[in-house]
């Protein structure tokens, strides 16, 4: 019987690590992003032309989020949200989306980011559903959609990359901006993982800025 060998640190049934640090990253297996000519704002009418998100086609909504989140003290200009809470994504098109149209929001974290262990979210706003996050349109004006999204109760604490991808034969993703960027946080409050209802644990964990977090 052979042994495992002893540098090997891996456990569980993954074949490798987990990748959930947020100091490296790893898109390259994208397919071609979209080009700057299908970027750019259209007269498009419903259903003419390959869809596509405009330059700066992506709001994350941030007065709203973190005001909902009670995360606007955070000194960062990117959103922060708490998993197993809503939040709300607003994203311009080059003309209005129909039925027909298949898109969806992906969130990726760590240099190996793979569905299988939530390093790789695909959260997807119709009939089809590939992933733990959920997703539903808001409302509709235009060729803008505000989308909600609310992560698992059990997704990786950390820095999330966000991109929007559009199938166009093959699936399309618009280009890496680190201002779309997102921060994970553990939820106290969220009931679908481990929350902490005694007022102490609380208080513990949301106000003391020293020790360890060992129960995330």
């Amino acid at each position: 019987m052979s042994q495992r060998p002893k540098d090997r640190k891996i456990r569980g049934r993954y074949n490798g690590p987990v990748p959930t640090s947020n100091f490296s990253e790893g898109d390259d297996f994208f397919d071609e992003p979209f080009s700057a000519s299908d970027a750019a704002p259209r007269s498009y009418g419903p259903g003419e032309g390959a869809l596509a998100v405009v330059d700066g086609g992506i709001d994350m909504c941030l007065d709203t989020n973190k005001a909902n989140h009670h995360t606007s003290a955070y000194d960062t200009p990117n959103l922060v949200v708490r998993r197993g809470k809503e939040f709300l994504i607003r994203v311009t098109f080059n003309r209005p989306p129909t039925e027909a149209d298949d898109y969806q929001l992906e969130f990726l974290i760590g240099s190996d980011p793979t569905p299988n262990t939530g390093s790789r979210i695909v959260v997807t706003f119709g009939a089809r559903h590939v992933n733990s996050w959920a997703g539903s349109i808001v409302s509709t004006q235009g060729s803008t959609l505000t989308l909600s999204i609310t992560p698992s109760p059990k997704s990786i604490v950390g820095k999330f990359r966000t991109y929007v991808a559009i199938d166009a034969g093959t699936m399309q993703h618009t280009p890496r901006n680190t201002s779309t960027d997102m921060y994970v946080l553990f939820n106290a409050w969220c009931q679908g993982r481990k929350s902490l209802t005694a007022p102490w644990w609380l208080k513990e964990l949301l106000f003391d800025f020293r020790g360890e977090i060992s129960f995330l």
